[in-house]
């Protein structure tokens, strides 16, 4: 931007300086207007290209704001992740621990029904040799 502004200041400064020489012969009415004209075109460019200076300068800092902004977001999701990551972590855990406990528990129940399977079949021959005894016993009552 820099350089199209010296660029044209370059031209409107030949063209100032031919109208210069021309106007040592004695300027018409129009060569003056046209000068005026030329110098008032010249400001305008040069008034409009410190507008696009200040423009792009104001861009440059939305810019930059806008890239802070989205940088701060990324921070905060990094952070945010990092402890989501870390409470499944605790959660996976525990319910590793929980899945333990419940492995051992299903043991324990499997072990109480082993017994008490055990148990019920011998509490169930004893009614059965109890059983063969009294009918024995009956039998022996009822022959005598």
């Amino acid at each position: 931007m820099d350089a199209e502004f010296l660029e044209l200041a370059r031209a409107a400064t030949g063209a100032l300086q031919m109208q210069a020489a021309a106007a040592t012969r004695g300027p018409s009415w129009v060569e003056m207007v046209q000068a005026l004209s030329s110098v008032v075109g010249l400001g305008c460019i040069v008034g409009g290209l410190f507008a696009m200076r200040a423009a792009g300068q104001r861009r440059d800092r939305e810019i930059d704001e806008l890239a802070a902004a989205f940088r701060k977001q990324g921070e905060a999701h990094d952070r945010q992740g990092a402890a989501m990551t870390q409470a499944f972590t605790q959660q996976g855990q525990a319910l590793e621990r929980q899945g333990e406990v419940l492995a051992k528990i299903g043991q324990a129940l499997d072990r109480q029904g082993a017994a008490m399977t055990q148990a019920f079949t011998q509490q169930g021959q004893a009614l059965e040799r109890q059983g063969r005894a009294l009918e024995t016993l009956i039998e022996r009552t009822a022959a005598r």
